[in-house]
């Protein structure tokens, strides 16, 4: 194993198939490996990599900060090209908008200079690479065929509405991609996205919606007391694993929001029968605790972060 930050292409080639395969055995797939493998070599060496231009060369003979990021971005582009391109961003998520399901489609960002806004008219703007000047997102632009028409008529609470939902579930997805090396993270994201395609089929299925929901935030919890070292029950009562969650570490898990998602496996069959309401609100509530579950995850692998 390579234990110093390599300083030739023989050694960065093998510490990059280090952590390739590192990646490989924890079940990280393939287009997110490009971001997670620039985060292990950053916590295996201790070293805080800056944003890059995708057009700057490296400079010759150079390993380190901006030039080290270049060649570990470039590395994965050889090895896995086209693939690297599938699923991008962290993931979907479903929102209510007059009534009707909508579905973000949340955007890959990397580096820091991004700023994200909200406004009906207003467009995104991508600079060229060499301008200097900061990209903006408008986020209406990630709601999946979203009318023109539509969008022109969206006042200010629905604006503030859409914001809020966006931020907590960009917030959520983004951060559990740096964990997604925990088993049972990996397999919760399956059951999120089970949620979103149960919410916006064209035969939607609100109740397995919501047990869906229910997988997401069950496994997320039994992953985090998994990691601390302690032991979980297998079974789906979410207020128990909060509460052993809490106790394994877990700074802060709101019981309301438990309390939107727990439901018995009979809903899977309409008993109790469950409303588009019901379900979107179990929907963003588990986002709501993923996001609180990852910043558990950050704790419990970085105790003293940087100030």
């Amino acid at each position: 194993m390579i234990k110093e930050l390599p300083n030739n292409e023989e050694d960065f080639q093998q510490l990059m198939e280090e952590v390739d395969s590192f990646l490989r055995r924890n079940n990280v797939p393939i287009p997110y490996r490009q971001l997670r493998g620039a985060l292990e070599i950053s916590r295996r060496f201790h070293l805080r990599l800056p944003s890059i231009r995708d057009d700057k060369e490296p400079k010759e003979g150079s390993y380190v900060g901006a030039d080290l990021k270049i060649r570990i971005k470039r590395w994965f582009d050889i090895r896995y090209g086209e693939r690297l391109k599938k699923s991008l961003g962290p993931g979907r998520m479903v929102f209510s908008l007059r009534g009707d399901p909508w579905i973000f489609k949340f955007p890959k960002v990397y580096g820091q200079g991004f700023r994200f806004f909200c406004h009906s008219i207003e467009e995104s703007f991508k600079p060229e690479p060499t301008s200097g000047m900061i990209p903006k997102f408008n986020i209406l632009d990630s709601i999946i065929d979203l009318p023109s028409s539509l969008r022109r008529t969206l006042n200010s609470s629905e604006l503030k509405g859409i914001w809020g939902n966006f931020q907590i579930g960009f917030n959520a997805l983004s951060k559990l991609q740096y964990f997604s090396g925990n088993n049972l993270v990996f397999t919760a994201l399956a059951d999120h996205e089970a949620s979103v395609h149960n919410l916006s089929q064209s035969s939607p299925s609100y109740g397995n919606a919501k047990w869906s929901s229910l997988l997401f935030t069950e496994k997320l919890l039994k992953g985090f007391i998994k990691e601390s070292g302690h032991l979980f029950t297998y079974d789906h009562d979410l207020m128990a694993l909060a509460d052993k969650a809490i106790s394994s570490g877990l700074p802060k898990t709101e019981k309301s929001l438990i309390a939107l998602i727990q439901c018995k496996a009979g809903v899977r069959y309409g008993d109790p029968a469950v409303s588009l309401e019901n379900a979107l609100d179990a929907h963003r509530a588990s986002l709501e605790i993923a996001l609180q579950v990852a910043e558990g995850f950050n704790l419990l692998r970085n105790p003293n972060p940087p100030m």
